[in-house]
Parts: C-alpha cells; structure tokens; sequence
C-alpha cells in the first residue's frame, strides 16, 4: 500500500478528478471506496457511474475527505497519475514487474500476454457456475484469474468478488469475507459452527444474503486451493469446506465458484468423489505461453511505464529460457522471468534496461539465487541463523510432491530465547527484497520456485530432513494442544515424546515458546504417570503382603495335624515349581524361585487346608473324589499364577515370572490352553510345548498392558503403555506388526469382534477406539464417554453391541 499523502495544500483539480474516477472505476468499486473512507453509499443514492463519481468527490469535499479518496484510487490504480490532480509531483514510478509475487486486479493495467485464456474462462463462467484453473507450479493461474479474469467480471456482471486462500483453517478463511459486513460480532462463529455441521450451511447463507441484498450473483475464488492439502490438518474441516463448497456450486442460487489448483496436487481431489466429477467436466488447463506470448508480457508492461530495453536483451533472455519459434519455453519459468525482469529493472540506467544490469542479476537462471544469497550474506550471524529458522518454517515438505510454501504466525517464527524485535527485522529485510510476502496472517515464502532454486535453502532441507518433519509434527501438535485449552490428552506419550525429547536436545535453538512449554508439559505427565503407576505397585504388592500374614496367622491355629499336612503340601509344590523351572533356569534363579513360591503359596491354600479337613471322608464317593482332585488342581494353578505376579513385582525377574505364568495358565482346566499375561517389553507364546518359548514378539517402547487373539488365531494384538496397539501375524512371526496409533496414553485393553474385523481399544485416554482391520491405515472411529481409564472391552457374541467398563465406574 502507498504511503499517505501529506497534507493538501494546492488546489485540487476536482473535474479532471470526477472523470478519471469514471474512467477507472466500476460503480460497485466506488461502492467500496466509500465504505473504505468512512462514507455510507446508500447516502449517495443509487444513481448512473457519472453522477455517482460527481456525488461522492462532492461529499469527500465537503467533509474533508479528499485525501483519504485518492490515497485509496493510489492503492486501487497505481499507474494513473493521481497526483496531477492535486498539484504534487508523482514520486517514482513502481516497478512495472511483479518478481515473485503473482499479478492482482489492481495490476491488471500490467498484465499482458495471457487475452485468449483470460476470454476463455470468462466464457465458460457465463455458461457454468464452477471452474477449476489447472497447471504446474509457475504457470500463472493465480495471475490470470486475479489481474485477467476477476477484472473482467467485475466490470461485465457487478457481482461481489471474494478471493480467499484456504489457509489451514479453511472454514473461518470461507466465512470471514462473507459475514466482514454483518453487523451482528456473533455472524462469524455462527457461520463457521454451520459450515462445520452442514453440508449445505453455504447455499443457504448466500441464498438469504444474495435475496437479502437483491444481487445478482456473486464469484467465489479460492486461489491456492491446494493449501488444502498441505496446511489444513484436520481431515474434518477439509471434507465440511470441500462439502459445502461442492454442494453450494451445484445449485442455482447464484454462486459462481474459482479455484486454482497445482497440477501436482490434482490426485488429492479424487478422494472427494463429488469434486473429482466437476473437476473432470470443468477444467481449464493453463498452458504454457508461446514466444509470442512471453514477449508481450515482457515488453508491454515496460512501454506502458516508459521502460525501454536495450537492444538484443528481450531476445536473450527469451533465448534463456527456453523460448523460440519452434519451441516452447521451461516449465515453471514464469516466476524465473519476472524476478530477473525485476532485478534487472532495480539496476536500470535510467529508463532503459540494460544488458549489464542482466546480467549483474544473474540472469534468468541465476536471479532469484543471486538475491537471496546476496541479502543472506548482508545479514550478520546471529540474523542469518534467524533467517535460516524462518525458511525452514516457511516450507511445507512434499509427500510424494515438491515442497512448497508454507504461512507461519510471526509468533511461530520467534525462537524461545530471541526477541519479537530481531525477528521482525529480518522478515522485514527479507519482504523489502521480495523474498517473502507479510500480512495480517503472518508470513509466507513469496513463490516456490525460491525452494527450488536457491541451493543454500536446499542445502538446509537436505541435511536434516527427518528432523525436520519431527519439528513439523511438533508444531502443529503443540498448536492444537493450545487450540484444545492445552488438554492433557493433547500430549505425547511414549516413543513420540522419546523422540522429540532426543531432537529438541540437538535443536534447542530451533523451539519457539509454545514447542517448549508442550514438550515441558508431556515430560511432566508422563513422570506424573509413571510415578502413580509405581505408587499403585506398591500398593498391590503391601496388601499382598498383608493378606499372606493374615493368612500364616489363621493358618497357625489350625490343629497340628493340619499344619503338618499343609507343610507336606508346601514341599510338594515347592518341588514342583523347581521342576518347572530347572529345565530353563540357572540353580540360583530356581532357589529364588522357591523361596518365592513358598510364600505365595502358603497365601493361596486356605482351599486345599479345606480340602485336607476333610480327608477323613476318603471313603465318600468316587464323584466326590475326582471334584477334589479338579479343585485342587484349581487352587494350585491360581496359585502358581499368583506367585508369577509377585516374582515379577518384587524380583523383577522376567524369566521366571513368564515361567510361572504359563504353567499356571496350562493347569487352569478352564483356560483350554491360552492365556493372556504381561510382560514388559515383549510378548512371549507358548505353542504346544509347555516349557519352550518358540518365539519373541519385540517392538513396543513399554509395558505390554493387554493381548488378545483374532478368533481365526492368526493375529495377535497387544496393547502397550506405550500408547500404541500392534497386530502380530502368527504365520509369519518375524514380520513387522502392523502399528496403530491414535490413543494419547496407555491401552489397557483390546479385543477382537466375532468376525475378526474390527478391533477395540480402550486406554487411559478415556477413550474407546475402534480399527477396521480391512483398512488399517483408516482413522479409527472413536467412542468417547468414560470420565476415567478405560480398563476392559468386549463384542456381544453377534458383533452388535460392545461393552466397556471404566474406572469412573
């Protein structure tokens, strides 16, 4: 924007003024400026465009306006004079060439060179209501839509124009210039909790407005559409805009609907079925300029601000890109051509461009590295580090696609320990050289053909590109916890937080405030966690501890014939848990073993001292007999069982732990030979042969808290601390699991549904989440309602209903 203009001392030539505002202007622009200036138009009056210009420099006049009217016809038009009417001399001229930057309508008095596809999209308008502009990076779609089409349609139909970009909230970019007029503050949030909801929520809106207002139409330009793509992470946002959008230009409400669209990003689009069908009926393909073309475009816009060229430099420089009467110019050229052009134009002799200056530019090839190398370099230390930081967050890295741009918050680009103040200054130096745009949403790299073509840049993306992602992934779950309140469940846990922490030590440099204070945040839940976990150990193991002293004490006043038949009991089954044992385990191990068992089991047997009460009635039935015999073997694999939890808990010995849990799992006459326990770290399955591990399951970072098998016993899932759930294929044990990711802590439980096509998975998230095994890659649909851990799930037997209990009770 021009800078204003000092007071007006001269007179003011308020004839020629009127009728240059009618030769430059549409009605519905000086509608506009007036609203811009502080005038209501109504009060004007609705009236032809030659009276409406007479009425409103009338009424500028009279309420001192005058000023504010032509520093806003400088903003709209500057290439007109405007200053002859005020008697100032007009300062010096704008460069008439863009450089990185896109050609908008105030710049449609220098955009040349693209007349036959500007007339093909406005054709296809006036038959149709949607329009997809196609083609590769550097092309010009944003060019010709914003300085060839819009201008055009301004003046042929007198439709309001929106042009927004999606941004990464796509719905508050659609519902900001549609409700900016509305008087109610509440019209914004309310719009965008419609478009959220309803799929429809746009063509009602602009239906009521365009009734409202009596319009007869209104142009809808998403320019950049597939920032889609690339900065809106919420899958749901992105279906309601693609939603509402589809949907509101299929109907005749009087919408029209633009968008731009990089080539490269077309694929994304075939998801959305009912936008892939209007893409594919109506498109237009930006194609690349011809010589002829390329050189209008260059030699125009100079003639038209008294520019003239050295002899042989247009042909040079068509020549460098690839451009002559056989053949066409380099893709994505464009920006390459318009940033020399601009370069060359700041080393101008005069009013004539010359070779040298060209040349000292770099050329077409060359330019836009030599400026930003060059304004790089100009910078001191500490400012380049700064520099460094701010490229690295303006880049959006490619999935399969080129990198592209990225907008970032100026707050995102302030490091911890580096004031608001320094970082200011180095954008600023960075716009003042056309490197990078600002505005009120923060800043973004001015074209792409900067990433492609600048090799420090490169250089920077190459040497650290995994890093990078991790700091990308960072910031935009550090942004959401911040958007969430900063809900705990929002953190992360397990191996993310692991990994963040092992980078952030070797980039602390790079994390601004908020990246801190979320990786701080997720360190202190997780120790918090950890912590009660080990608090509730404890717990266990002291009552435990108590409930086998009070037993020995009812025990101890037992008649001597009981303690004396307990005792012999005890020996035995000491013998054979050291039998169990000995087969796998060093004699140490096994002497620990029994040590262990004696006392667990000497808790568990108030069963079998009932049992040996009764041995006097030896002589009862057989039936009864064989009853004692199963309840016996009962009570000693609960008890085996137990003492496997202890060992673990107080010894901390895995191996023997494992041991003592399968045995007891083979002598529950229940369990038909399978059994779930856990193991920290790693999955153990005994198949068959009851004293031989055939294989070892690695993979999760934490306790494995829950498994459970597919009902075709194929596939194992576990469910870790560590906030993930893996499915082992049992065919192929050593294969890679599958990994599903989703929960924000611990899972405590899974379990297959009866036709082992879905999985469920409750966690200390509070939260159920159920996987289609068909896809699992989907995003899992996710029960909420628990105020507290979820600690068991479970399929009705016909998969209909599932059940899921809680520790909020």
């Amino acid at each position: 924007m021009s800078e204003a203009l000092p007071e007006l001392t001269n007179p003011i030539d308020l004839p020629g003024l009127r009728q240059t505002l009618i030769d430059s202007f549409m009605l519905g622009e000086l509608k506009t400026i007036c609203q811009d200036i502080g005038i209501d138009h109504e009060t004007i009056g609705e009236s032809s465009l030659d009276d409406f210009a007479r009425e409103l420099v009338s009424t500028c006049q009279r309420r001192d306006l005058l000023r504010k009217l032509i520093e806003q016809c400088i903003r709209r038009r500057p290439y007109t004079n405007w200053y002859a009417f005020i008697g100032q001399e007009k300062p010096d001229e704008p460069s008439p060439f863009k450089g990185l930057a896109f050609f908008d309508e105030a710049d449609a008095p220098l955009f040349f060179g693209r007349n036959d596809l500007t007339a093909e999209l406005v054709a296809h308008l006036h038959e149709q209501r949607f329009l997809a502009v196609v083609g590769a990076s550097g092309s010009g779609k944003s060019s010709v839509v914003r300085a060839g089409m819009v201008p055009v349609l301004r003046r042929d139909t007198g439709w309001p124009i929106h042009i927004i970009n999606p941004t990464d909230e796509p719905l508050k970019a659609l519902a900001e210039p549609l409700t900016r007029d509305m008087e109610s503050v509440s019209a914004f949030a309310t719009l965008i909790d419609d478009l959220t909801h309803n799929p429809r929520a746009l063509e009602l809106y602009i239906s009521r407005q365009l009734n409202q207002q009596k319009l007869p139409g209104l142009l809808l330009v998403i320019d950049q559409f597939e920032e889609l793509f690339t900065l809106c992470k919420d899958d749901q946002k992105r279906h309601a805009f693609v939603d509402n959008l589809v949907n509101a230009a299929q109907t005749h409400i009087g919408l029209t609907v633009v968008l731009t669209l990089r080539a490269d990003f077309y694929h994304h689009c075939l998801q959305h079925e009912a936008l892939h069908t209007l893409l594919e009926q109506q498109q237009k393909i930006v194609p690349t300029m011809n010589v002829d073309q390329l050189r209008t475009a260059i030699e125009a816009p100079a003639a038209r601000t008294g520019i003239q060229f050295e002899g042989g430099l247009v042909d040079l420089i068509l020549r460098d890109v690839g451009a002559t009467d056989t053949q066409m110019p380099e893709p994505g050229a464009l920006p390459l051509l318009s940033h020399a052009l601009l370069e060359t134009w700041r080393r101008r002799d005069g009013s004539r461009l010359t070779l040298a200056g060209y040349h000292a530019a770099g050329g077409v090839h060359g330019a836009i590295a030599e400026t930003a190398e060059t304004i790089y370099q100009q910078l001191t230390p500490a400012q380049q580090k700064l520099a460094r930081t701010i490229f690295l967050r303006l880049t959006e890295l490619g999935e399969g696609t080129q990198d592209t741009r990225r907008r970032a918050a100026l707050t995102e680009l302030i490091p911890q320990n580096e004031t608001a103040q320094d970082v200011e200054m180095v954008i600023q130096t960075l716009a003042d050289a056309r490197l990078v745009t600002t505005g009120d949403e923060g800043a973004e790299v001015a074209h792409e053909a900067l990433i492609r073509e600048w090799p420090t840049l490169q250089n920077w993306l190459e040497t650290d590109r995994e890093g990078l992602r991790i700091h990308r992934q960072l910031t935009e779950s550090a942004q959401q916890w911040q958007k969430q309140e900063q809900d705990n469940s929002y953190l992360y846990r397990g191996s993310r937080l692991t990994q963040v922490e092992e980078w952030a030590a070797a980039n602390l440099g790079e994390l601004n405030e908020l990246e801190n204070a979320f990786i701080v945040a997720s360190v202190q839940v997780r120790d918090r966690e950890a912590a009660a976990r080990e608090q509730q150990r404890q717990r266990e193991l002291e009552q435990a501890q108590a409930l086998a002293e009070e037993r020995e004490l009812r025990l101890g006043e037992k008649d001597q014939q009981t303690r004396r038949l307990i005792s012999i009991l005890i020996v035995l089954v000491v013998v054979f848990v050291i039998a169990v044992v000995a087969g796998l385990m060093a004699a140490s191990n096994a002497a620990t073993a029994a040590n262990n068992a004696a006392t667990a089991v000497a808790s568990e047997l108030t069963a079998i001292a009932s049992f040996t009460e009764a041995d006097s009635a030896r002589a009862t039935a057989e039936a009864s007999a064989q009853e004692a015999e199963r309840q016996r073997k009962i009570a000693l694999a609960q008890s085996v069982t137990a003492l496997s939890s202890l060992v673990l808990d107080q010894e901390n010995d895995t191996e023997l732990a494992m041991l003592l849990a399968i045995e007891g799992a083979r002598l529950n006459l229940d369990n038909k030979g399978s059994a779930d326990w856990l193991i920290d770290g790693t999955l153990r399955l005994q198949q068959n042969e009851p004293f031989y591990f055939n294989t070892t399951l690695s993979g999760h970072e934490d306790w494995v808290r829950s498994v459970a098998f597919s009902p075709d016993g194929q596939t194992l899932a576990s469910g870790s601390a560590d906030g993930t759930v893996r499915l082992w294929d049992l065919s192929h044990p050593g294969a890679e699991p599958v990994v599903l990711s989703g929960h924000a802590s611990s899972v405590g439980s899974v379990a297959f549904s009866p036709d082992g096509q879905t999985l469920a998975s409750g966690g200390e998230d509070q939260k159920v989440r159920l996987w289609d095994l068909s896809h699992p890659g989907a995003e899992p649909v996710v029960l909420s309602g628990h105020a507290s851990s979820v600690g068991s799930v479970a399929f009705s037997p016909d998969g209909q209903t599932l059940a899921s209990g809680g520790e909020d009770q």
